[in-house]
């Protein structure tokens, strides 16, 4: 197929956005700061209460029931597991929950952005910006302005009470890796693209991957770089922000880079201490786990392949994208088709490789 709508053709050489799937990135710079004791003697299980990284301003508005603020105690295990009670303002809104309301809320960001896009679509003028807005993480100065930054629209859109209680069950959210990034930036000092770059990409030789919008191709790659399209719509043509959720996913990445990442991250090659990568692959199945996922660890996922002969592990992203490892072979797989899908090719295609690799005929 098409790469962009240029013309380009789609090859294994080209870099595409990955979306969700830059959240194991965001895992792995916590673990290797939690290594570091950046989080203090708690590590991961330190409430955020206690890690002096966050202001009151965040935390006293994060999780409240019944008059209980319950933000300060939320930990960084709870945030990488998606237990921590919050929702995800790409689908959720203070009415309730895409699950209790059979798709996204009306007032979330997901119906918001999509009408973003068309407006810029069909205007010469674009002044609709949402789509396309390089947004602050978090502003303490405007707590209460949804315009200000990404948490503080998170917060002006669910309220201070989110969907669940902080470990009461599983529910996906994009907004608990904005900020575990932001905590990842706090504790080290230094921006999470400088961080990625200094501490998982140079390290690895990934020469063909960069955080879009916050630095700019290396090499080559610019010509590379593969659009997404969104009902149709080419969202590099209407000049979209593909890092929009931050640590929950901005990257461009190769297929060749995405594979020597996820077979690192799952050998240890990016932690120091074996018991990282224990806690890493730690699975449990938390109230609210639904299929295709069977686990969840620090950030990685296990999904079941349809036929049910093996679990996969590693992330799907928003844009098409999946990245998977076969825990018993080694076999990996990474690859996108550029455009919202359900990623049921790349479980076809793990389906055939597993009974290659089996000895079927």
């Amino acid at each position: 197929g098409l790469a962009r709508a240029d013309g380009r053709p789609m090859t294994a050489d080209c870099a595409y956005h990955v979306a969700s799937i830059g959240k194991l990135m965001t895992t792995a710079l916590v673990l290797q700061l939690a290594e570091a004791g950046r989080f203090g003697p708690g590590g991961i299980d330190a409430p955020l209460g206690d890690l002096g990284l966050l202001e009151d301003s965040l935390l006293s508005r994060l999780h409240t029931r019944g008059g209980t603020v319950l933000g300060y105690g939320i930990t960084l295990r709870q945030l990488l597991t998606h237990t921590a009670g919050l929702g995800d303002a790409f689908a959720d809104d203070a009415s309730g929950t895409a699950d209790d309301l059979g798709g996204p809320a009306p007032e979330s960001l997901g119906p918001a952005l999509w009408r973003s896009l068309k407006a810029r679509r069909d205007s010469t003028v674009r002044d609709d910006d949402l789509c396309a807005r390089r947004w602050a993480v978090w502003d303490p100065a405007r707590p209460d302005d949804p315009e200000a930054g990404l948490l503080n629209r998170y917060l002006a859109q669910l309220g201070a009470a989110p969907p669940f209680l902080p470990g009461e069950r599983f529910h996906y959210s994009d907004q608990g890796f904005t900020l575990l990034a932001l905590l990842v930036e706090r504790s080290a000092g230094r921006p999470y693209a400088e961080l990625q770059d200094q501490r998982i990409f140079m390290p690895l030789g990934l020469t063909g991957s960069w955080m879009h919008g916050r630095q700019s191709p290396p090499g080559d790659l610019a010509d590379r770089e593969c659009d997404v399209w969104m009902n149709g719509v080419s969202l590099q043509g209407v000049g979209a922000n593909l890092s929009f959720d931050f640590g929950g996913g901005g990257q461009v990445m190769t297929a060749e880079d995405q594979i020597r990442f996820l077979n690192a991250l799952l050998t240890g090659r990016l932690f120091d201490r074996p018991g990282t990568l224990a806690a890493l692959t730690d699975w449990t199945t938390p109230p609210g786990l639904q299929a295709p996922r069977t686990a969840i660890g620090l950030g990685v996922q296990r999904w079941a392949i349809p036929d049910g002969s093996a679990q996969m592990t590693g992330h799907a992203g928003a844009w098409g994208a999946q990245l998977w490892r076969d825990p018993r072979t080694g076999a990996t797989l990474a690859g996108t088709v550029n455009q919202r899908h359900d990623g049921a090719w790349a479980f076809a295609l793990l389906e055939d490789v597993h009974s290659i690799q089996e000895g079927e005929p």
